[in-house]
């Protein structure tokens, strides 16, 4: 069976760290890591477009002004950058192994799978995949992580909507890849509990990075089971509504939380 990583440039240590410590381990059950695909998504060099564009988006599922929407991203992506916690990586994946592509949505991507023959196609931190690459590539199975239960949450970000709701865990989830944002069949999932701190932003973040390993794990099983065939896939009703990127107010609140529960 053979299998690709794929993620966006910014969090593509996700893919090269899974690669690093689990590519031999797959070995072992005639499981082929080819390699990783970094999706440098090419239309977030022209900053404002892209910004325009993710705000029309998240109108698309709250209704609110286009304006309020790029201030609230803009106050997000900021705050994350400036507070957030920091983790290097080193790279120890072979240069050879790395792939970048200007898009992940492109005729480019569909070829490299269909000459690879990949089986299943792993997507750690990335854009949606459209209608149009699911279609065409309806003999691959493509699996997603989502680090939370979206029979609750389904979008994004991570963590933020449980620490809004006061939750004390989070559901790790690897689930099908569908037409459907965050509503495929759950492959496996694990409870992940938050460590809360003071600071919002380094909460989110600090939780992302301690919960890759459990992600990684649970990538890992699921390989096994698709290619061994015995997957107990977990139906369910998804949550109708879509979180996107979270307002200013929203943001407070969330933080009021990291102080409570700290």
């Amino acid at each position: 069976m053979n299998v690709v990583l794929v993620s966006s440039n910014a969090t593509k240590h996700l893919s090269l760290e899974m690669f690093s410590k689990y590519n031999s381990k797959l070995d072992n059950y005639k499981i082929s890591v080819i390699g990783v695909i970094i999706d440098l998504n090419k239309e977030k060099s022209n900053f404002i477009v892209h910004l325009y564009k993710l705000a029309k988006r998240q109108r698309k599922y709250n209704g609110k002004f286009i304006l309020s929407q790029i201030i609230n991203i803009v106050f997000y992506v900021s705050m994350t950058k400036i507070f957030g916690f920091k983790k290097k990586y080193i790279n120890k994946v072979p240069s050879k192994k790395i792939l970048n592509i200007d898009n992940l949505n492109s005729n480019k991507f569909i070829q490299i799978i269909k000459e690879n023959k990949i089986d299943v196609v792993c997507l750690l931190g990335t854009r949606i995949v459209s209608a149009k690459i699911l279609d065409k590539l309806k003999n691959v199975k493509f699996i997603n992580i989502h680090s939370s239960d979206p029979t609750k949450y389904r979008g994004q970000p991570a963590f933020f909507w449980e620490i809004f709701d006061g939750r004390r865990n989070v559901q790790l989830t690897i689930h099908e890849a569908t037409k459907n944002l965050d509503s495929g069949r759950i492959i496996k999932s694990k409870i992940f509990p938050i460590k809360y701190s003071y600071n919002l932003f380094f909460c989110i973040s600090f939780n992302n990075q301690m919960s890759e390993n459990h992600v990684f794990e649970l990538f890992f099983d699921s390989l096994i089971d698709i290619k061994r065939g015995k997957i107990n896939y977990f139906s369910y009703v998804p949550n109708s509504k879509i979180m996107v990127i979270p307002s200013i107010y929203d943001t407070l609140r969330a933080q009021l939380n990291c102080l409570r529960l700290s």
